[in-house]
């Protein structure tokens, strides 16, 4: 086909239009865009958005729930941040116990051995 249009051969052009082998490819290239352009994926879906309810309703249902799973790994941080402290409390009094009957332990024991 681009030997024909570079002869002139055009199916019912204008008479006399020669176009050179780089003008047929840019020609080419350019009409292969606009069909692209026209009928790519993206078109496709743009036009399911603005035609279709129940394709836009689906649509936002999926980004709703991409936007709720993006804010759920905050919430369990969160979650997990409470438990932590909490747990380090817990640890701490904990330890504090622990050191109150080593002391009472010491103390026993001292008296223990000051009665022998």
């Amino acid at each position: 086909r681009r030997a024909e249009l570079a002869a002139g051969q055009n199916d019912g052009g204008p008479p006399g239009v020669e176009r050179t082998l780089p003008e047929v490819d840019a020609l080419a290239a350019v009409t292969a865009q606009a069909e692209e352009l026209l009928a790519g994926k993206k078109t496709q879906r743009f036009v399911l958005l603005r035609t279709s309810a129940r394709y836009l309703d689906q649509t936002v249902k999926r980004v709703e729930v991409a936007k709720a799973q993006c804010h759920k790994p905050v919430a369990q941080r969160s979650a997990l941040d409470k438990v932590k402290a909490e747990q380090a409390e817990e640890a701490k009094r904990t330890r504090a116990e622990i050191e109150a009957l080593r002391a009472a332990t010491r103390d026993a024991q001292r008296d223990l051995e000051a009665e022998l």
